[in-house]
């Protein structure tokens, strides 16, 4: 802050500012947000420099349709702050949603990018894909096996819809949500005798649904990848697949006409995340991560103390004057300047060596690169006055 100075009116006199400086504070800084959308692959983010904590929201993608009408679960949305280190690297999973079951379906319905298991191929109507998870974790995906223990935040996709050949809607895949306990819910389904695929546990993966007609059971999740939904190339439709999470759901059974829905995958915490809540999704898959950088220093304050008078006289062409200066923030420097030159490194007390005419004399103090955005100034006038 400015602490200006007006010299008093003397021959040559020195006199004391008697300016009182406010103390030095910081300037509490602004919330940060980055968002990450689905891409299909990995993606990273850096803490920044001061940051020891941030919250995540991750959304989970939603499971596909099957043929038939049928929609697939939402993903869940869970959010936390967890513990972070400057520097350290963030991989961002941002799952993406199964596909839809087609008729015929060749080949199976692909489960969506970070866990969605499939919907296997069939002659008749197709179950969708698994939703994938979103998921912040610390190690990356090539390191393999080290990488789902390092999940911070994790969301479960929605698990895909069972096929339907009859034209009515198949089993709908079970949410990434169930009663916001991080559970995965179970998919449904429509037909006696063929097995929902099971929502997703914090502790383990969701059952395979039961098939009919000697069908293919759907099979059951696992950590971090949903189970596939049941597949056979006869006359039957098939399940679909679950949804990935900290735990995948279990895939949709089928072997008749109407086929059941995959479960939901589960979602999680890592040990010491805080602030914790689990929804359901409704919007696309997507990660958040909000952070407050360190508080800024205020910009320093600069005080003028000892400084000359208004009007200087003296007998020779130029004289010297001396003005003294501090600052209330501790561990401050000083820039000077004489008559609107450019400022430069000076130290208190300074002295001027100046001719006749008008002067403005201007300091700021300088602390951790930050400048006094209104440097203290004093105006004096040096005036010749004859010999005797």
């Amino acid at each position: 802050m400015r602490a200006g100075v007006l010299g008093a009116v003397g021959a040559g006199a020195l006199v004391v500012a008697g300016v009182v400086a406010l103390p030095s504070q910081t300037v509490a800084a602004t919330p940060q947000t980055v968002s990450f959308a689905y891409t299909g692959a990995e993606q990273q983010w850096v803490v920044p420099a001061g940051v020891t904590s941030i919250r995540i929201t991750a959304t989970g993608a939603s499971g596909g349709g099957g043929n038939g009408g049928a929609y697939g679960g939402a993903g869940a949305i869970a959010t936390g702050t967890v513990p972070v280190t400057p520097g350290q690297v963030l991989y961002v999973e941002v799952g993406g949603r199964g596909a839809d079951g087609t008729r015929p379906g060749p080949s199976p319905a692909a489960g969506g990018f970070n866990g969605g298991g499939r919907a296997l191929f069939t002659n008749y109507a197709q179950g969708g894909g698994g939703g994938g998870a979103s998921d912040v974790r610390t190690v990356p995906r090539l390191q393999g096996g080290a990488s789902l223990p390092s999940r911070l935040v994790t969301a479960g996709g929605g698990g895909g819809a069972g096929g339907n050949s009859e034209g009515a809607a198949g089993g709908a895949g079970g949410s990434g949500n169930r009663n916001g306990d991080g559970a995965g819910a179970d998919g449904s389904t429509v037909r006696a005798g063929v097995g929902a695929g099971g929502g997703a546990s914090q502790t383990a993966g969701g059952t395979g649904g039961a098939s009919i007609n000697n069908g293919v059971p759907g099979t059951a999740g696992q950590l971090g990848l949903g189970g596939d939904g049941s597949g056979t190339a006869g006359a039957a439709d098939t399940g679909g697949g679950g949804g990935g999470g900290l735990f995948g759901g279990g895939g949709g059974g089928g072997g008749g006409l109407a086929a059941a829905g995959g479960g939901g995958g589960s979602s999680g915490f890592a040990v010491g995340a805080t602030g914790l809540s689990i929804g359901t999704a409704v919007g696309p898959a997507s990660v958040t991560i909000t952070w407050t950088p360190p508080d800024a220093p205020a910009p320093p304050e600069t005080t003028i103390g000892k400084a000359p008078g208004a009007k200087v006289r003296t007998v020779r062409k130029k004289t010297k004057v001396k003005v003294t200066f501090s600052s209330p923030s501790p561990g401050a420097t000083y820039e000077c300047s004489l008559d609107a030159k450019a400022f430069a490194s000076c130290t208190s007390p300074t002295k001027l060596k100046v001719g006749k005419g008008r002067h403005t004399f201007a300091v700021r103090a300088v602390l951790a690169g930050v400048a006094d955005p209104t440097p203290a100034t004093v105006r004096f006038e040096v005036k010749r006055k004859k010999r005797r």
